[in-house]
């Protein structure tokens, strides 16, 4: 079970900040309209054409994506590749040279690479932070305060900020306390600070204090966190 952090006033937009944003982009601008052409119509949540390579983060704003054509499109994979290289170009993207190669053995099953060198959007989209419920339940309940409604947080943006800010290097040490073994006594264990607990809670202040701010640049008053859902 996760926590997603959303800013409920952003638009349901496209946009082309990071890799997985680019995948979602060039699926509903160039390939269902590629489809629709042809007579055939796809739910945007169906069509997984585009992803990111597996050695590249999707919240990263440079990186290769993957295409995997329809097998109808094989035929005019040259005019879709000059669409999708039109349309990254059109937003500022630029792109090294698209690589081709089959998938598996079997001759209908390509894999298009299309490196992303360039991406000046990075900062156009909201920060995407998500962590996980007890990650979650220790940082903003604990460590600065909250309380959530049906498992759902509201936080101020400017608040949010403030009780970041006033987070202490001692507070994140008490906040991370667990039951470890005892290092003085391999056989015992007892209550201690927990390096790698500390270190989550750290990261975790850092990626809210990213998010809060993007929404402060862009004039968002309000976060919320709820369950993540698939």
């Amino acid at each position: 079970m996760s926590l997603k952090f959303t800013i409920p006033s952003q638009p349901n937009e496209l946009t082309v900040h990071n890799l997985r944003s680019i995948c979602q982009y060039l699926t509903v601008r160039v390939v269902l309209p590629f489809l629709a052409a042809r007579g055939l119509r796809l739910e945007p949540r169906y069509a997984n054409f585009f992803l990111n390579q597996r050695d590249h983060s999707p919240l990263e704003a440079t990186g290769t994506i993957e295409f995997f054509p329809p097998p109808m499109f094989l035929g005019q994979l040259g005019e879709l590749l000059e669409t999708i290289r039109i349309e990254l170009n059109r937003v500022g993207i630029s792109v090294g040279p698209l690589t081709q190669a089959l998938r598996s053995g079997r001759a209908s099953t390509w894999v298009i690479r299309i490196p992303i060198v360039a991406n000046p959007n990075a900062r156009s989209g909201p920060p995407e932070v998500t962590m996980s419920s007890n990650a979650g339940r220790i940082v903003l309940q604990a460590v600065l305060g909250y309380s959530a409604a049906n498992g759902r947080y509201e936080l101020p943006v400017k608040d949010l900020l403030d009780r970041v800010a006033n987070v202490t290097e001692q507070q994140v040490v008490a906040k991370s306390t667990c039951t470890l073994r005892d290092p003085t006594n391999p056989r015992q264990v007892r209550v201690m600070p927990s390096p790698l607990t500390a270190q989550r809670i750290r990261r975790c202040l850092r990626e809210l204090t990213d998010l809060a701010q993007w929404a402060a640049a862009h004039r968002h008053a309000r976060i919320e966190a709820s369950p993540a859902t698939q």
